[in-house]
């Protein structure tokens, strides 16, 4: 759950579809591609299932035996997607495509690594339940860097969190990411969510993601998965 595990990276431009037989132009399309790995000791995740829900007339695509995928998909549209591997918790994630071929990789986790690290905070996490992870990063720095600093929270405020994440772990004195920046929420409703961040030196404005009349960023979470939020926040 921390590089959408979700983490993303740009690539090349793309090149513009041909007109329709009608004259009008078709949405140019992109290639996102990436990997899938396990978030406990980052071994490749082979036959995972990705789905784009939104958009079922896109195929579904699975991971090669190195964990790697690649999918076109329409520029500049909001989609939806899913993620399932057996023995893993099943993850998803809503945002915008980019104007640009782009990449995400993932860690998936299996339910016993995601239980243990409840148990040390004290809670007890519920697989029939939603849950959200969301993820901060300065640009400048590229998303392997966690920004440190940032506080969340979701509207409605259903369900536990946020726990703060170092590492694997919960930070249960935290009020605010860590270097690691992750925060974590459990025990959600099927319904979508505002989530909002707060911070003295960076202003996350979420680029890609699904946005609100009010500017804060929309979750869509389901019973059963990870909702991945990736936000990104640039130094004020």
């Amino acid at each position: 759950m921390k590089r959408l595990l979700y983490s993303l990276a740009l690539g090349l431009p793309f090149a513009a579809a041909p007109a329709c037989d009608d004259d009008t132009a078709a949405t140019p399309t992109i290639t996102y591609s990436g990997a899938l790995v396990n978030g406990v000791d980052q071994s490749p995740l082979a036959a995972a299932q990705i789905c784009f829900v939104s958009n079922p007339e896109i195929a579904c695509v699975q991971t090669a035996a190195d964990g790697s995928y690649a999918v076109e998909l329409p520029q500049k549209t909001k989609v939806e997607v899913e993620v399932v591997k057996e023995g893993f918790i099943s993850v998803r994630s809503n945002f915008v495509t980019r104007e640009v071929d782009s990449s995400i990789s993932a860690q998936m986790f299996a339910p016993a690594a995601v239980e243990a690290a409840f148990q040390l905070a004290g809670a007890t996490y519920d697989a029939t339940k939603g849950g959200m992870l969301v993820r901060v990063y300065d640009p400048a720095k590229g998303q392997l860097v966690g920004l440190a600093g940032v506080a969340i929270d979701v509207e409605p405020s259903d369900g536990n969190g946020p726990y703060y994440l170092d590492g694997l772990t919960f930070n249960t004195s935290a009020t605010a990411t860590t270097a690691v920046g992750n925060a974590l929420f459990s025990q959600l409703e099927d319904k979508t969510y505002k989530v909002r961040f707060t911070s003295e030196t960076h202003d996350c404005k979420g680029t890609y993601l699904w946005k609100t009349s009010d500017g804060r960023v929309e979750a869509i979470v389901k019973p059963g998965f990870a909702t991945y939020v990736y936000a990104d926040c640039s130094a004020k």
